[in-house]
């Protein structure tokens, strides 16, 4: 067997490895609130990985701050209210931050953006429909294909049974709250 030769110095950084100065952590802390972390690479000189470690390990310190501040608690509370009913891409644009944040923030407290039944922009068929198909099939009894025919004069064109069976089992607006607010 071969015995791998110990490489470099110990206790030296490699050559290729160069040592942050304390001029280059000034610049870099009086830069990032207007910058990017790619801007104050290529001013320093240092690659981007480089640059965001550096980053990193002086918000450890304490010695930088986060650029975007976190959201209030009105704005959370705001984005809550209006989830069912605003998009996210408009959710984003009222809290000032990405859609990954709202995403992100919102899916960390338990709530989801997911928007069914008369909340859905492209609805065409309404809750009541589906509320109307769910009593005839679970009370009454009812086929697909007997309903069908039996709502054929409320919907145009006339529903087919696998339409029946599309909308019965279709989330409905108070689905959407009853999937939040029940445990998993």
């Amino acid at each position: 067997m071969y015995a791998l030769k110990p490489m470099g110095i110990p206790g030296k950084a490699p050559a290729h490895v160069k040592a942050w100065t304390q001029q280059e952590d000034d610049l870099l802390i009086t830069l990032y609130p207007q910058h990017t972390a790619r801007d104050i690479a290529g001013r320093l000189g240092r690659s981007y990985e480089g640059v965001c470690g550096r980053i990193s390990r002086l918000r450890e310190q304490g010695r930088i701050g986060i650029k975007q501040q976190r959201l209030s608690d009105e704005m959370i509370a705001t984005l809550i209210r209006n989830r069912h009913t605003r998009s996210l891409k408009e959710l984003a644009h009222m809290a000032k931050v990405s859609t990954r944040t709202v995403t992100n923030r919102l899916r960390a407290l338990g709530y989801s953006l997911i928007k069914c039944g008369d909340l859905h922009k492209n609805t065409v068929y309404s809750d009541r429909i589906v509320e109307i198909i769910r009593q005839l099939h679970d009370e009454q009894g009812l086929t697909f294909r007997e309903i069908a025919q039996r709502l054929s004069h409320e919907l145009q064109p006339n529903p087919t049974p696998t339409l029946a069976q599309r909308l019965y089992w279709r989330c409905t607006a108070s689905d959407a709250v009853f999937r939040e607010l029940l445990p998993d």
